[in-house]
């Protein structure tokens, strides 16, 4: 996907999450302050930008850190720096092919077992409920 329609996914997403028009929503259209985006929208959007990028975040640390500068600049700009940056990382992930594998003695796949420490659906409600008092203190602060 080109910049171009990065940017024209992100206005469509950034207009249904706040039923305004598409065409008022420039790249550095602030989101709260301009168009009246609470913790709510923010968050909404921020998801929907990884599910209709197809974005994969690799861990919490990761979204954390793009979540939070999000929330301290929600403008479309930050959201198509963060979809440009990841697909240029994504693209170039190298990855060891069988003969390197073999070459280098080690396994191409390590499988570790973990134990849950709390049930899972617990654990996201609690993190995303973390996550929620965080973005309203940022969007009041």
């Amino acid at each position: 996907m080109n910049e171009k329609q990065m940017f024209e996914k992100l206005q469509k997403i950034i207009s249904e999450s706040l039923g305004i028009e598409k065409s008022i929503i420039k790249t550095d259209s602030h989101l709260v302050q301009e168009f009246g985006a609470d913790s709510l929208d923010l968050f909404d959007i921020f998801y929907k930008t990884l599910m209709g990028l197809d974005i994969e975040i690799k861990n919490s640390i990761e979204e954390d850190s793009f979540l939070n500068k999000f929330l301290k600049n929600p403008t479309l700009k930050t959201l198509l720096d963060f979809a440009k940056d990841k697909n240029a990382t994504d693209n170039h992930v190298e990855t060891p092919s069988i003969q390197q594998s073999k070459t280098l003695g080690q396994p191409l796949f390590k499988v570790q077992e973990t134990k849950p420490t709390t049930t899972p659906g617990v654990q996201a409600k609690m993190t995303l409920a973390q996550k929620m008092k965080q973005t309203q203190q940022l969007v009041r602060g």
